[in-house]
């Protein structure tokens, strides 16, 4: 009987947590976060590639492996090429020294948290559709001066509303 290993070809244990293998938690992560920038739920892509609803749950928590096979079939139902879900996951370079923290990739992931958020999720599906970089690159300044000043942007805005409402707009 073949054991098997609990390491990397360089003997080294598994990057992990005791919640499962970073990389299963990060193509989870990245999976979910296509998904919903692609407006899909669980439930929808669950049935793209024949799984159950639960299935997709662990998948995307990271708590259950995904095949090479059926990494293939998320990735088209997710319009992605497979590497998409392992770009920017944290590897060791040649000197052994890691590219990514994991505190980056936790960063990441509480990031992906935030895109479950319906507004977050329509600004990112609409940016997708700007076609042109220069005005895709003018709308992201307009936010992030106003995100530099948020406390100025919403008294903007309740002035704006005020300014409408008083005006029959």
């Amino acid at each position: 009987m073949v054991k098997a290993s609990t390491g990397n070809h360089r003997g080294k244990p598994p990057i992990s947590n005791g919640q499962g293998h970073q990389i299963d938690r990060h193509v989870g992560m990245r999976s979910k976060a296509r998904r919903l920038i692609r407006g899909m739920t669980q439930e929808d892509l669950a049935k793209a590639v024949a799984l159950s609803f639960q299935q997709m749950q662990k998948y995307e928590r990271g708590a259950n492996r995904v095949s090479a096979g059926r990494l293939y079939e998320l990735a088209r139902a997710l319009s992605v090429s497979t590497q998409y879900f392992f770009d920017e996951f944290g590897e060791e370079g040649e000197d052994g020294t890691s590219i990514r923290t994991l505190r980056e990739d936790h960063a990441d992931v509480e990031s992906v948290d935030r895109i479950g958020n319906p507004e977050i999720s329509e600004l990112v599906r609409s940016s997708i559709k700007l076609k042109r970089s220069d005005v895709r690159r003018t709308v992201i300044r307009l936010m992030s001066a106003m995100t530099a000043n948020a406390e100025e942007a919403a008294a903007a805005l309740e002035a704006n509303s005020a300014w409408a409402n008083d005006s029959g707009a």
